[in-house]
């Protein structure tokens, strides 16, 4: 049941709006992400569906699939598994592919073994490329480390003016059972300088020409100032 959502600007409180920010002088901005969940499959393809149910991977029953990439503890328990493996979908339909971080995470939603079906957090087709996922710590940590090392070099030396770090709340101290792990790794990378973070259930950002929803995933925003010019927010 959805509840009512409370927004904050400066002495005033209300519900059900939306709060932004406007940026203006001269200055570029980055935005790039960090994905959560990282690809334990080669690339796949969908060979039997409709809506949101995958009926067949690689013309194989999808839940047999699924069942073969569990292991340990995961395996003997399909609710756990849920909350680790998942769906990586093409963030491009046009290209159809899941390159390293292009792609989409999505939740398996249900299971029928017994028909071989999965449902998934998103309508998918036959012929798309898809591939597992799974939700990880330390391989989560290497894929923040290279998206930092990305932004370093777009830097060259120069410190941002500010940042925004909109992190999934299902990463965190529930990830990687510490917390503070991805601003440690932003400052130890990018040097200290003003960064707003924030917790949200899913985030939104560019990828593959358009914006998408995101889940488990890190978004960090940069602002870099011009020489010519400065930067102002309000």
């Amino acid at each position: 049941m959805a509840r009512a959502t409370y927004q904050l600007c400066g002495d005033e409180l209300t519900s059900n709006s939306v709060a932004g920010m406007h940026l203006s002088g001269s200055f570029d901005g980055s935005i790039d992400i960090t994905q959560g969940c990282q690809p334990i499959t080669d690339p796949m393809v969908i060979t039997k569906a409709e809506n949101n149910l995958i009926f067949e991977i690689n013309h194989r029953p999808a839940f047999e699939r699924f069942a073969q990439v569990l292991r340990g503890p995961l395996a003997e328990d399909l609710r756990r598994a849920l909350m680790f493996v998942f769906v990586g979908l093409p963030a491009d339909a046009d290209q159809n592919a899941v390159g390293p971080g292009q792609y989409l995470v999505r939740n398996v939603i249900g299971l029928d073994p017994a028909k071989g079906i999965l449902a998934v957090g998103e309508e998918v087709r036959e012929g798309q490329t898809m591939i597992f996922t799974l939700r990880d710590g330390q391989r989560a940590r290497e894929d923040l480390n290279q998206m930092l090392e990305r932004q370093a070099q777009k830097l060259a030396g120069k410190k941002p003016a500010f940042g925004l770090y909109f992190n999934c709340c299902a990463r965190g101290s529930s990830l990687y059972g510490m917390p503070g792990i991805d601003t440690a790794y932003i400052r130890q990378t990018l040097g200290d300088f003003p960064l707003i973070g924030m917790f949200g259930g899913y985030e939104l950002a560019p990828l593959g020409g358009a914006n998408h929803l995101f889940a488990y995933t890190g978004v960090l925003v940069l602002i870099t100032e011009r020489v010519e010019g400065s930067v102002t927010a309000r």
